[in-house]
């Protein structure tokens, strides 16, 4: 299935600079685009190319092709006067780097602080974003985006990091379930052997509970990003069938 339909507000902000934000004057839509927009409104729903099994083409994709095919670019303005937060943050959550989205995005990251656009930045591999990167390693309650970022841009300021919320989180009571799955997943970019030794840790884990649910995490991880050096792991990785069936499911995006 193609990529969902992504709520138009945020979308043609982005292809839109500053610049030519600034320089824009007041703009009356066209008829033909003010239907449009009344009608992508109107069905007020997220929607992709195609539902169903047969993947039938849907009317508001329709109308968001149309309406950006067909919309000036002070038009497309005209529409960005609002935000939709909701929409912006599903938007980044996903968003694959292309470089014309890059000023916007790092915008969203510093000037909101958000955890959500700096995961996007992060996809841009962008040496000079890994001061922004890190300061989401600083609260435990960012960590999760910070693990998150770390998977996307493997680079080795962020090991370490890393290897500290391992070893706090090992220590907890009780397990943070995201984090742990994320987590697995940022140090799978790292094979290296005391990346080893941290996931060894998991496999002989007397814990029942602990071996089952963290070791469904690192199967997970180790077979989405795998390397040579973790192969002998996953023999010695026993999970229930509960457990099993989770793992099977290793190709999941988050």
């Amino acid at each position: 299935m193609r990529t969902v339909f992504i709520t138009l507000i945020f979308l043609l902000r982005l292809f839109v600079t500053a610049q030519n934000a600034q320089n824009s004057n007041q703009v009356h839509l066209r008829p033909e685009i003010e239907k449009l927009v009344k009608g992508i409104a109107k069905d007020n729903v997220l929607k992709s190319s195609g539902v169903g099994v047969a993947g039938t083409r849907t009317e508001q994709w329709e109308r968001y092709e149309s309406l950006c095919q067909n919309a000036t670019t002070k038009e497309l303005l005209e529409l960005t006067d609002y935000s939709n937060a909701d929409a912006k943050y599903s938007l980044l959550r996903t968003l694959q780097p292309n470089i014309k989205y890059y000023s916007r995005v790092r915008e969203i990251a510093t000037k909101e602080n958000s955890p959500v656009a700096t995961l996007a930045l992060s996809r841009f591999k962008n040496p000079a974003d890994i001061g922004t990167i890190k300061l989401l390693f600083k609260n435990e309650k960012t960590e999760y985006y910070a693990a998150y970022c770390a998977r996307e841009f493997p680079d080795g300021t962020f090991y370490p990091l890393l290897v500290k919320i391992f070893e706090r989180e090992w220590l907890c009571k009780y397990y943070d379930l995201p984090k742990w799955r994320i987590l697995y997943q940022a140090l799978s970019k790292y094979p290296t052997e005391q990346t080893y030794q941290l996931f060894k840790r998991t496999i002989d884990c007397k814990d029942g509970f602990r071996h089952q649910t963290l070791g469904t995490y690192l199967m997970i991880a180790i077979t989405k990003y795998p390397d040579k050096l973790f192969d002998p792991l996953k023999s010695k990785i026993k999970l229930n069938k509960y457990h099993q069936r989770d793992g099977i499911i290793c190709h999941q995006p988050y």
